[in-house]
């Protein structure tokens, strides 16, 4: 009777368990998908994508039949790009990364899709016979709605800023005062309430540079341009210079364009100026023909670099083989495996030739046809550039704080290295940064930070002052572990400081 009882306790036991097992698995199936591998049928991904999905045939290249939930673009002309990209990869990622089609004969799109099964990823996008389609029916748009902006007369009430333009922009630092830091690109005026960033005009390090941005802040004290000073409120700038040529009272940055410069207001109380400046393009023309011609996108970078040397930013990714160089006054910025748009892209404040027989006005007006891999943005990348800088994100995961400054640590991907920023909390002291990447680091009180470079030594950054003081030099590792009560652990050892 015992084994009886055993037997059919056992039995309960297990279609107990068999029913966990049936709720687990039906509960899991009724469960909205949170990430890509949650999707098990490419129904699924059609449908949590909010369209209709109807028919499925073939099995090597799928042909899907849907009913898209929203057009490739909307009726002002915006796009979904980001909709459609986001579909074509998590039905990708369902399908095994095998060729597939996505046919909506409603609004008459057709979307081929190859993949690389070898390494699960998408090799390439043809919508509508198109593989740049977002990016050549964005640039036909720009085109459409190209809007010139027309400078607006201003009085210019600064010594030094014009002392700037009595120089013709080149940089001297005793135009501005005394250096106090560097932090971010720019030099640090700081009593003077001015920060610069300049750009070469040359290759080599001692050719002479030219101003490319001066920022006031709120130390400085003086009127600007036609009474307006870094005190002055958005809606006394738009009540006295008029409604603004960019941005917005509401978004918090305004701008406007003058016959020597652009100038910026924004709730920060500083004051933006850039310089206003047309680039000589016959050299650029022959380079970009070349590069039309060849795609040899190494040789293009090289030469336009060496024929202008004046860019303001240079960015290289070795993990992704991206580069991106800009010369943001100029109105050009090159990219490449940056984004869908691979190659040149102009904007609204570039002029001049594009190549030695197509001028930007031939595109404009539509006399001539747009190169491959030339785009065009109706929006002025001055702009683009002060509207970056103003609104500059700080991720809360790397910051490393004392009562008066944030330490701002940049890992650098692929490396135990690190790049360190210095915010001050308040207006007391200069923002700055250290100018080579470090190991391992830590606070030593409020102001002073101790850091490693791996082979080389330990060194203590007085943020404060900016000096800078040897704690040790040699080959060890120099991992920081810890500081307290004045001794400083690295690797087995210890040091008094």
């Amino acid at each position: 009777m015992r084994k009886k009882q055993r037997k059919i306790f056992i039995i309960l036991i297990m279609a107990f368990v068999i029913i966990l097992m049936l709720v687990y698995i039906i509960i899991n199936r009724l469960k909205a998908p949170t990430s890509p591998n949650d999707f098990r049928s490419i129904k699924q991904v059609v449908e949590y994508m909010g369209s209709t999905y109807i028919k499925e045939e073939g099995t090597s290249s799928k042909k899907i039949t849907v009913q898209f939930k929203y057009p490739l673009y909307n009726e002002d002309k915006t796009s979904n790009e980001t909709y459609f990209q986001n579909m074509i990869n998590l039905i990708a990622n369902v399908n095994n990364y095998k060729n597939f089609s996505l046919v909506d004969n409603e609004k008459n799109i057709q979307i081929k899709v190859k993949c690389d099964t070898d390494n699960n990823s998408i090799s390439s996008i043809d919508i509508n016979g198109n593989s740049n389609y977002f990016a050549d029916m964005d640039t036909n748009n720009a085109i459409d709605e190209y809007t010139q902006i027309n400078s607006i007369d201003i009085v210019i009430n600064s010594i030094l800023l014009n002392n700037v333009l009595k120089s013709n922009w080149l940089y001297s630092e005793s135009i501005f005062g005394t250096k106090d830091s560097y932090y971010d690109n720019y030099n640090i005026f700081f009593d003077e309430g001015i920060n610069v960033k300049v750009v070469s005009n040359g290759l080599e390090e001692d050719s002479s540079k030219s101003v490319f941005n001066i920022v006031f802040n709120s130390k400085y004290k003086s009127n600007i341009i036609s009474g307006l000073s870094t005190s002055s409120t958005l809606n006394e700038v738009v009540s006295n210079l008029g409604q603004p040529q960019f941005g917005s009272i509401e978004n918090g940055l305004i701008g406007y364009k003058t016959s020597e410069f652009y100038i910026f207001f924004n709730l920060k109380n500083e004051v933006s100026i850039y310089r206003l400046q047309y680039p000589e393009t016959s050299e650029f023309s022959k380079i970009v023909g070349e590069f039309i011609t060849s795609k040899n996108s190494d040789k293009f970078l090289s030469d336009l670099v060496y024929a202008w040397p004046n860019y303001d930013s240079y960015i290289e990714d070795s993990q992704f083989n991206s580069q991106e160089l800009l010369y943001t006054l100029f109105g050009v910025k090159i990219q490449f495996n940056v984004s869908n748009e691979q190659g040149i892209i102009l904007y609204n404040n570039f002029s001049g030739n594009l190549t030695e027989t197509i001028n930007f006005s031939d595109i404009l007006n539509k006399n001539k046809s747009l190169p491959d891999n030339v785009y065009v943005k109706n929006t002025d990348l001055v702009y683009e550039n002060e509207n970056a800088r103003t609104f500059y994100y700080i991720d809360t995961q790397f910051m490393k704080q004392t009562d008066n400054f944030i330490a701002y640590v940049i890992p650098n991907v692929g490396s135990d290295t690190n790049n360190i920023k210095f915010i001050s909390k308040t207006d007391n002291y200069p923002n700055s940064e250290l100018s080579y990447t470090v190991n391992t680091y830590d606070w030593i009180d409020n102001n002073r930070f101790v850091y490693s470079i791996k082979n080389k030594g330990i060194y203590i950054y007085n943020v404060v002052t900016t000096e800078l003081d040897t704690v040790i030099e040699g080959n060890d590792t120099f991992e920081i572990k810890k500081y307290e009560n004045g001794v400083l652990s690295y690797d087995n050892k210890e040091i008094n400081i």
